[in-house]
């Protein structure tokens, strides 16, 4: 898989520092038991566990290289056949590319604007519902008061009823 040079510029690391190689041969038990227990082994189970989580990880992973495999295979057999055709094929897909490109960041440029949007619209009713609940709050301590107020005066009136 080191021919996977081609799809990275030259400033960027090299493939064979990016990708998963497969051993000439299998490990001793003891070896990977040693292995297995050692802190840096550890780390890098956690973080594999963190972001893909344990269930049907190894069959997965040998999944995705397959999946992996077929698709740059694809690639390589499509490449062949633009590079061989002398029509109008290449210029045709580099046309497309971009034009899909332009339309990516089309749609990453509205979904942000709308994002944007949303978050206002959700600030702004977070905002309302505050100021309506505080409103509420201050009527009903309001009321409370009024409440109170009027119990009171109709105590001291029926007090001044019972003494006439």
């Amino acid at each position: 898989m080191l021919d996977l040079q081609e799809f990275f510029s030259d400033d960027n690391p090299v493939v064979a520092d990016l990708i998963l190689g497969s051993r000439a041969s299998a490990s001793p038990g003891d070896e990977l038991e040693s292995m297995r227990h050692s802190i840096p082994a550890q780390r890098e189970m956690a973080t594999l566990l963190s972001e893909y989580g344990v269930d049907r990880l190894a069959e997965r992973t040998f999944s995705t290289v397959s999946v992996l495999r077929r698709v740059l295979d694809r690639y390589r057999r499509v490449r062949h056949q633009l590079d061989a055709s002398p029509s109008q094929s290449r210029p045709d897909a580099l046309k497309a590319q971009d034009q899909l490109h332009a339309a990516k960041l089309s749609y990453e440029f509205d979904r942000a604007h709308w994002e944007s949007e949303r978050q206002q619209s959700a600030d702004a009713a977070t905002y309302t519902a505050e100021r309506y609940l505080d409103d509420v709050k201050e009527l009903v301590h309001e009321h409370n008061a009024n409440k109170r107020g009027l119990q009171e005066e109709v105590s001291k009136l029926r007090q001044e009823l019972e003494d006439s």
